[in-house]
């Protein structure tokens, strides 16, 4: 983990374009250990006890205090798939028609189809297969019963997707990722990886250095103790693992951070219905494990 000094200096560097995106990347992770954590430099702790305070900034305790940050930096790649949706949304509204043949060639490449099977006779996919029965499929719309299920072709299928009938076919999940044998795709998904993929081509540079950047600024303010609090070591476990903090008014029970009060501070007709919900959950839950459903 680099110290808040050299973080700095990288970003510094970067942005005059002393060092260029590959060579940040090396800076930041090349000797990188798991289990290396920032709390575990010199560094922090001098800078931590120069700003920590006396008491919680919670329940005013006194009782083992530590600095509790509101915001955490996430890693590198979530920041990247992150500007890599802006870039493709920005693409997509641009350059909103695709190539039928490179969509297809894209498909083919990373893709194994499976078609719903339907019924030959009427096209519906509302087929059911019978174990005793000859002949084995049966079709629940036109009752007709047959050997051997008919099938979509994958052209007419894109076809169908890229014109106005897009939508129908939006969630049919057809596809199976060379890569990950074991999910399915829908047509959705497959146009946004496709998308993607011609985005990254065109602007990869451009997407690597606005991750980096975001990922120094966030991991910058995390380290300079920006929007931080300290809080006893009871506040900082709620706060970090249930998202739970002290209600300001009773200053007794916890809420969610999302609320503004515990459920006891609420008016009394908005109390008894979050106790309502919450008796339902619970009987919920009794009667799945009753019934042995995890």
């Amino acid at each position: 983990m680099r110290t808040l000094d050299e973080l700095i200096d990288i970003k510094d560097r970067f942005i005059k374009k002393v060092i260029n995106s590959q060579e940040v990347k090396f800076e930041l992770w090349h000797d990188y250990k798991e289990g290396n954590r920032s709390w575990h430099a010199k560094d922090w702790k001098e800078r931590r006890s120069e700003i920590l305070k006396d008491k919680c900034e919670i329940c005013e305790s006194i009782e083992i205090l530590t600095i509790q940050h509101l915001e955490h930096p996430r890693k590198y790649n979530e920041y990247r798939q992150e500007i890599l949706k802006v870039f493709t949304s920005q693409y997509l509204d641009s350059n909103p028609n695709i190539d039928i043949i490179e969509f297809s060639k894209f498909i083919n490449q990373n893709y194994n189809f499976k078609p719903n099977p339907l019924c030959p006779k009427c096209l519906n996919n509302k087929i059911s297969k019978r174990i005793q029965k000859k002949p084995p499929y049966l079709c629940s719309e036109c009752r007709n019963e047959f050997d051997i299920p008919a099938h979509n072709k994958l052209e007419d299928l894109i076809y169908g997707f890229l014109s106005n009938e897009g939508t129908v076919y939006e969630r049919q999940k057809y596809f199976i990722p060379k890569k990950y044998k074991n999910k399915q795709s829908s047509f959705g998904q497959v146009k946004y990886w496709f998308l993607s993929s011609k985005v990254e081509a065109i602007y990869s540079d451009q997407i690597e250095h606005d991750s980096l950047m975001n990922y120094l600024n966030n991991v910058i303010k995390y380290l300079s103790f920006e929007e931080s609090i300290t809080a006893c070591k009871k506040c900082a476990s709620y706060y970090d693992l249930y998202e739970l903090e002290l209600c300001p008014i009773c200053k007794t029970h916890y809420k969610g951070v999302k609320f503004n009060s515990c459920i006891p501070c609420l008016p009394e007709d908005k109390r008894n219905n979050a106790l309502a919900k919450i008796e339902l959950g619970r009987q919920f839950y009794e009667t799945h494990l009753n019934l042995g459903i995890n």
